[in-house]
């Protein structure tokens, strides 16, 4: 008996080792599969967008496929320029993009070559081409006007709460690029203040530049502003 009743207890005891066991395995085998579905959700997805910052529209209006333009893509470091030009290979329209982030600029450009093949330029090709962008985007109807001029009290009223908000944002009254960061839509959203407002713009979008409080290129800005 006493033989009998240790073997049944040493049974149990095995069978209770044995399940317990294959408990913490079945366990561990949920933890790791959470984990790797976890991993995968916070992995950033390549989708392909029709719009960026900075740019209005991925293809060329119906406007600008009637009248026979064609649509380049320039980039260097962290800007894209996509510019519409007509059959004189004359400057019609452009849109400057920002791509900080490497994973940025290759969505960017992966998704413009469907259109264009992107060509690489040079650091000073880049800044000369946003120079030429910034003439031909004062000489056209102003984004601005269009948008934020107020017709009556309310929208004035609405008017002076933005300008506000964005002050409370960090941003300086009158533009919406001068300031720690930018609270423009695109590249031609520009704030009253259109004149300084132009020359922020051109800063935010150095194609070469390191954020606040990032570091890059083997240095460090500590400053509030890009650099």
């Amino acid at each position: 008996m006493c033989e009998s009743s240790g073997c049944s207890g040493t049974n149990r005891i095995v069978s209770s080792m044995t399940v317990s066991r294959a408990m913490r395995s079945g366990i561990q085998v949920i933890i790791v599969l959470l984990a790797i579905c976890s991993l995968n959700s916070s992995q950033p997805l390549m989708q392909s967008r029709q719009s960026y910052k900075g740019l209005r529209g991925l293809l060329p209006n119906p406007q600008s496929y009637a009248k026979g333009f064609n649509r380049v893509v320039y980039y260097h470091d962290q800007a894209v320029a996509v510019i519409d030009i007509n059959k004189n290979n004359e400057m019609q329209n452009c849109d400057i993009i920002e791509v900080y982030e490497p994973n940025e600029a290759m969505e960017v450009l992966t998704n413009l070559s469907i259109i264009s093949r992107p060509t690489e330029i040079s650091f000073s090709q880049m800044t000369s081409l946003m120079l030429r962008c910034e003439v031909l985007d004062a000489m056209q109807p102003s984004y601005t006007k269009e948008k934020d001029t107020p017709n009556g009290a309310l929208e004035r009223a609405n008017l002076f709460s933005t300008h506000a908000l964005n002050l409370f944002a960090g941003i300086a009254p009158g533009t919406k690029w001068c300031g720690t960061g930018d609270v423009a839509e695109n590249y031609h959203d520009l704030g009253i203040d259109a004149e300084v407002d132009r020359c922020c713009r051109t800063h935010d979008l150095c194609p070469v530049k390191i954020r606040s409080h990032r570091s890059r290129y083997n240095l460090t800005n500590y400053s509030l502003y890009s650099k």
